[in-house]
């Protein structure tokens, strides 16, 4: 266990404290030369006020709620289908598994050529369709927070079609049958047997995909730099930017602890939900 430890605390506690620590002081790169100074809770203090904060936050929720809603309703249409038996399934299921292994960043970078308006693929049929949307590699500040969401769909719902899938498949058969002896149809079988049984594995996707959801950071980067203006600025990206962009080490660090604080809300509120399914 010692070499997994020590490997996990440095790359883990150790940053985390010392980020607590940087965001109770006054700490810029760009003055290296100055001595840190504790400020207390002026960081803090702070971020309350910081609108561009609270935009980031807006439409961080926003993003996070179209992209893993979708996910899940997507998801759950392919779990349901790649679960039966058709013919070619194992073919399909591998090839809608494919987005999954592509790291962000490449996922990002696929997109950006794709919606290129010189020779991207979504672009043409965009354009076909009479839907322009942008100018060089820039996207339109109207379609640019549905454009991440939609990567983000493409990235990650077979992800989600995967454990929705394990998890149709782990199903009892019992209710199945009484419910084909009492004549349900396959819509009341779906609605309520399926769903109520699968609820628990909706929550633990619903966890994971909110959480990474919530911290997205490289694709965007690689699609939109945070823009057009702060349009996809999210909250991740707006730490980024006021730690290594603008310096100030200490107000991101605050920044970050306080994200990472909202991370646990919603932890324990997906937790409570599967214990009050127990």
């Amino acid at each position: 266990m010692s070499p997994a430890f020590l490997y996990l605390t440095g790359i883990g506690l150790i940053p985390f404290f010392y980020v607590i620590a940087l965001s109770f002081m006054d700490y810029s790169l760009a003055y290296v030369y100055l001595p840190r100074v504790f400020v207390g809770f002026k960081n803090f203090r702070i971020l309350v006020f910081d609108e561009f904060l609270w935009h980031a936050l807006r439409i961080t929720f926003t993003y996070t709620a179209l992209a893993v809603g979708l996910e899940l309703l997507i998801g759950l249409i392919l779990a349901i289908l790649t679960t039966r038996n058709i013919k070619g399934k194992a073919i399909w299921r591998s090839l809608l598994l494919v987005p999954m292994v592509v790291s962000p960043i490449v996922v990002g970078l696929i997109w950006l050529q794709m919606l290129n308006p010189d020779f991207g693929v979504i672009a043409y049929f965009l354009h076909e369709l009479g839907l322009f949307i942008g100018t060089g590699p820039t996207i339109e500040p109207s379609t640019a927070l549905l454009t991440t969401a939609l990567m983000d769909v493409w990235h990650w719902t077979p992800f989600v079609m995967l454990i929705l899938g394990a998890g149709i498949l782990s199903l009892p058969v019992e209710p199945y049958e009484a419910a084909v002896v009492d004549g349900a149809s396959s819509w009341q079988v779906f609605r309520h047997v399926t769903l109520p049984l699968l609820t628990p594995v909706i929550t633990v996707v619903l966890l994971l995909r909110t959480m990474d959801a919530l911290r997205i950071f490289d694709e965007v980067w690689i699609l939109t730099g945070g823009g057009p203006g702060s349009v996809t600025r999210y909250s991740v990206i707006h730490a980024y930017r006021i730690s290594l962009a603008q310096f100030n080490i200490g107000y991101g660090a605050a920044i970050s602890l306080f994200l990472f604080f909202i991370t646990l809300v919603l932890c324990s509120f997906f937790f409570n939900l599967l214990r009050g399914r127990r």
